[in-house]
């Protein structure tokens, strides 16, 4: 047996070191061209943290699909959608959700006061005011909170538009229908724009009945309406100055959650944002303000039995207020250098009134939250910097430059 082992180990080595007749008579395979880089060539900046961004055009190639602007980044790298409603899609970075991911709205941050998140901060704007979605996959930088593990989502709106010279009036509006919740959706744009004012109101309305499985069996508690409006006041005194403020408002009469017990029966949201920004001295300064407050209330809807004066009802009030400001200076050479401060504050008040004649919900108001708040203020330094790397390969093929992960 050890013969026999011996002589098949070698005829096995042999084999290997000789390759096949039909193997040797094949003729080489000419491989295309490849073209290089020129080395003077740097790659296309990315967003800070090394992150990515989805543009407008992206975002209007899938925007019939969904209300909701998450739904957008359904199918971007190292992001996952978690159903959670019609327009209430909660994101999962790197496998961590909830707070720790960090959403911002036009650098805006905002709290969610649901504990079931049924109003994230993706729901307070409709994907047609949506120009880019800034996705940064990692740590945030103290420039973005500093308190996210999983990653910053921000989504920025269309920024004011101001004519070369006289007064513009322009606009426009559009509608979808999506058959399979008897989905309807409207928008509107309307805009007044001169050299150094400008002027928008934007507008939208979506709403849809309880989608149709597969077979045609209704699923129920999937139906929703929501409504979202915003004007937007800007002025521009010279070409490297820009102010604005936006004044906002959004409302959920009605969503439901599959996934959950409890329905959203009622969501109001107000905000103002206040935003300048322009040179001092060899960088620029952008200062920045807002202030939202929440109306939030759960209960049942009627396909789970819910009463108008019954069921299990929730009431959450909450508010956030904050300030920032940030100095941004180029270094040559040596990248980025931004200085801040900020304020950020969000109180919030949650109560579950009585129902009487109910074992659970009666027979007094149950206090969960009396004024309860979390507050953070500090200043912060960030420093930026990409690194080229040249990695020598053949002279057929000159060099090959990677943009490695940001330092700070």
């Amino acid at each position: 047996m050890k013969t026999n082992l011996l002589c098949s180990t070698a005829a096995t080595l042999l084999a290997a070191t000789f390759p096949a007749p039909s193997a040797m008579a094949q003729s080489p395979t000419e491989l295309p061209p490849i073209d290089a880089q020129d080395t003077e060539t740097a790659p296309p900046a990315s967003p800070p943290g090394g992150g990515y961004a989805v543009s407008r055009r992206e975002i209007e190639s899938q925007r019939t699909g969904s209300a909701d602007p998450l739904r957008l980044l359904s199918r971007e790298p190292g992001l996952a959608v978690q159903s959670n409603g019609g327009i209430a899609s909660l994101p999962v970075m790197r496998g961590l959700a909830d707070d720790r991911v960090g959403v911002f709205i036009d650098g805006q941050q905002a709290t969610n006061y649901c504990p079931n998140h049924m109003n994230p901060v993706t729901s307070y704007i409709d994907a047609s005011r949506v120009e880019r979605i800034v996705v940064t996959p990692t740590l945030s930088p103290v420039s973005l909170g500093g308190d996210n593990i999983a990653g910053v989502i921000s989504i920025e709106s269309r920024a004011p538009d101001f004519s070369d010279g006289g007064i513009e009036v322009f606009g426009e509006a559009g509608a979808s229908y999506r058959s399979v919740s008897n989905g309807r959706g409207a928008s509107l744009e309307a805009n007044v724009a001169g050299e150094t004012y400008s002027a928008r109101y934007e507008a939208s309305w979506n709403k849809a009945d309880n989608y149709e499985a597969g077979d045609g069996r209704e699923v129920r508690s999937t139906l929703y309406e929501n409504y979202d409006q915003s004007l937007l006041l800007a002025a521009r005194p010279a070409d490297d100055v820009l102010f604005w403020v936006r004044i906002s408002q959004q409302g959920v009469p009605y969503e439901g959650f599959a996934n959950q017990r409890m329905d959203l029966v009622d969501n109001t949201s107000n905000s103002v944002q206040l935003h300048g920004e322009g040179p001092l001295g060899a960088g620029r300064l952008t200062a920045e303000a807002s202030w939202r407050d929440v109306d939030h209330e759960m209960n049942f809807l009627s396909d789970k039995g819910g009463a108008a004066n019954g069921g299990m009802p929730m009431v959450t009030d909450g508010e956030d207020i904050s300030a920032k400001l940030t100095y941004d200076l180029p270094v040559k050479g040596l990248g980025d250098l931004r200085l801040g401060a900020e304020t950020f504050r969000a109180s919030m008040d949650d109560d579950w009134p009585a129902v009487p004649g109910s074992m659970m919900m009666s027979p007094l108001d149950y206090v969960n939250i009396n004024d309860g708040e979390r507050n953070r203020t500090g200043a912060w330094a960030e420093w930026e910097v990409s690194v080229f790397v040249k990695s020598g390969l053949e002279p057929s093929f000159g060099y090959r430059e990677a943009d490695c992960s940001p330092g700070r």
